[in-house]
C-alpha cells in the first residue's frame, strides 16, 4: 500500500504492526489512544465512544465485556479479550486490526538474560531456555515430592500400618527438629481423613509431639478433610513426618513448606522465575536442574534432557506458561536466586 493514501488511523495501526511509517499529529481521541498503545504511554481522558472504551481496555490490559455495534468494534473486542475472528474483512482498517489480532510478524531473540524487547503491543509466542553447566534454576518451596506416594494406610486406633487399596501415604519426609512448618492441600472430595504423623530418627512414631494431637495413642496433626491448611512445630525428637489419607483422590496440590504459615502451591522441584513487566510466570523444570544443552520448550510443553547420552523429551511437573507482554517496551529478566540460564530463545510478535 502507498502510505500517502493512508489515514492517520491506518498509519498508527501499521506502526503497531511494526511497519515503518511517518506519523502525523494525533487529533482525535481514537488516534491518541492508538498512539498510547503504540508507545506504551497512558491515556486518562474521558471516553465517549464504544471504540474508545475498547481501546482503553487494550491499553491497560483489561477485558471488554460490553456490546459491540460495529465490525471494527467486534474485532477490537477480540483483541482485548483474546480469541479469534474469522469473518471477512472489508475495509483496510478492519484488515489491519485483523492482522493486529493475529500478532503481525514474529521476531526472535536469542541470547542471555536479562533482555529488553520492543514488543509493541505484542506477546511472547514461545520460548526455549537452556541450562547452565553448573545447573539452572532454584528449588521451589515445596518439600513434598508427589512421586513418593504409596498405597498403604495407618490405623488411628493402634498406629499400626494396614493394607488397603483405597488408602495412600507419603514417603518419609525429612524435616528439621523444633521447626515451624506450613501444610496445605486442595480438597477434591469429602468423607476422608488426612493425618500427619511425626517420626523420630529411627522412623518410630514420636512420643513428645505436644503440638500434635494424641488420638488413641497415635500422635497426629489434622483429622477431618475440611482442614485444608495447617501449621505445626516439630519437636526435639522429630526427624521425619509422613501423611496418610483414608481415600485416594480426595486431595491434590499438597504443599509442605518451612515457616509459620502455608505458602501458595508450587510443584516440587526447580523453577525459573521469568519476569515480564509486572507479570511473573514461574517456569518449572522438574526435580533435576537443567544442565548444559538441556532445555525447556514452551511449544512442545516438554523438558529435554540427556538420558543415556540422548537428548530426550520428558514431561514437566506443571504446564509451561506463556508469558504475556505489555504494550511498548517489555523487559524479560531472570528473577531467580539460583543459577542463571545459559541461553534463551524468545519468539515474540510485534
Amino acid at each position: 500500500m502507498n502510505d500517502t493514501n493512508d489515514s492517520r488511523i491506518e498509519k498508527l495501526l501499521k506502526a503497531i504492526l511494526g511497519q515503518e511509517v511517518q506519523l502525523e499529529p494525533r487529533e482525535s481521541r481514537v488516534e491518541r489512544l492508538l498512539y498510547a498503545i503504540l508507545t506504551g504511554g497512558s491515556h486518562d481522558e474521558p471516553t465517549l465512544s464504544e471504540m474508545e472504551d475498547i481501546l482503553l481496555c487494550i491499553l491497560h490490559g483489561e477485558r471488554y465485556d460490553g456490546q459491540t455495534n460495529s465490525r471494527i468494534n467486534a474485532l477490537l473486542k477480540v483483541k482485548a479479550n483474546g480469541g479469534s475472528y474469522d469473518e471477512p474483512r472489508l475495509s483496510r482498517i478492519e484488515e489491519l486490526i485483523y492482522e493486529w489480532i493475529n500478532g503481525g510478524d514474529i521476531s526472535t531473540y536469542t541470547g542471555t538474560l536479562p533482555a529488553t524487547l520492543q514488543t509493541v503491543a505484542g506477546f511472547l509466542e514461545s520460548y526455549k531456555i537452556w541450562g547452565n553447566p553448573t545447573g539452572c534454576g532454584e528449588r521451589t518451596s515445596n518439600l513434598f515430592d508427589e512421586s513418593t506416594i504409596e498405597v498403604g494406610g495407618l490405623s488411628p486406633s493402634t498406629g499400626a500400618e494396614i493394607t488397603n487399596s483405597a488408602r495412600r501415604r507419603s514417603g518419609f519426609i525429612l524435616v528439621e527438629s523444633s521447626t515451624d512448618y506450613g501444610l496445605s492441600r486442595e480438597i477434591t472430595s469429602s468423607g476422608s481423613h488426612f493425618w500427619v504423623i511425626a517420626y523420630d530418627e529411627s522412623k518410630n512414631i514420636v512420643t513428645d509431639a505436644t503440638t500434635f494431637e494424641t488420638f488413641s495413642g497415635v500422635l497426629i496433626k489434622g483429622n477431618e478433610l475440611t482442614d485444608s491448611q495447617w501449621t505445626f512445630a516439630t519437636t526435639p525428637t522429630t526427624r521425619y513426618i509422613r501423611w496418610y489419607v483414608t481415600y485416594n483422590n480426595s486431595y491434590k496440590n499438597i504443599m509442605l513448606n518451612l515457616g509459620s504459615a502455608p505458602l501458595p502451591y508450587e510443584p516440587y522441584g526447580y523453577k525459573l522465575p521469568i519476569l515480564s513487566d509486572s507479570t511473573e510466570n514461574d517456569i518449572y523444570i522438574g526435580d533435576t536442574q537443567l544442565a548444559k544443552d538441556e532445555y525447556v520448550d514452551s511449544e512442545t510443553g516438554k523438558i529435554y534432557r540427556y538420558v543415556d547420552g540422548t537428548l530426550t523429551p520428558t514431561d514437566p511437573p506443571a504446564p509451561l506458561p506463556l508469558i504475556p507482554t505489555a504494550a511498548g517496551e517489555t523487559t524479560i529478566s531472570y528473577g531467580g536466586a539460583g543459577v542463571q540460564p545459559e541461553k534463551v530463545e524468545l519468539k515474540y510478535r510485534k
